[in-house]
């Protein structure tokens, strides 16, 4: 499988990015839109462009163009995000479920990632600059304080 991202969220867009994610193929669509990106993200519908269709779970949106070309070329891309979003795309990319036994702060984190990097050595690198402790259990990360 290929990573794939198609640049703009209207009907055509919209249609080939569901094809693609349809196929399986791990399929980003960008959009300028904020409000558009939520509900493809939330409600896996475009209902202004493709409003019969129902977008697969694996069809992820971004308003963020860098991230969008960043996760496309094999990287992961977080500017200023806080440890739920980027636990949420490790979550993605690494096939894994993520539960957060205690509440973490609301700082945000800046980093590049290449796809290559191991889940263990991401997760070192969170630990050391975040102070969360990180537990691999079979599929499952465990954040804690």
């Amino acid at each position: 499988m290929i990573n794939v991202a198609v640049l703009g969220a209207g009907a055509w867009g919209t249609a080939l990015a569901k094809l693609l994610a349809d196929k399986q193929h791990p399929t980003r669509i960008w959009s300028h839109r904020p409000d558009l990106v939520t509900q493809i993200n939330e409600g896996h519908v475009n209902a202004r462009y493709l409003p019969s269709a129902e977008l697969p779970p694996n069809l992820v949106a971004s308003a963020d163009l860098e991230e969008t070309l960043a996760w496309k070329n094999g990287r992961l891309l977080f500017r200023h995000a806080g440890m739920e979003a980027i636990m949420r795309q490790a979550a993605r990319w690494y096939d894994v479920d993520v539960q957060f036994k205690d509440k973490v702060e609301e700082e945000t984190y800046t980093a590049s990632v290449p796809r290559n990097v191991p889940v263990s050595q991401l997760l070192q690198a969170l630990q050391e600059t975040s102070g969360l402790h990180f537990t691999i259990e079979g599929k499952k990360i465990i954040v804690t304080k």
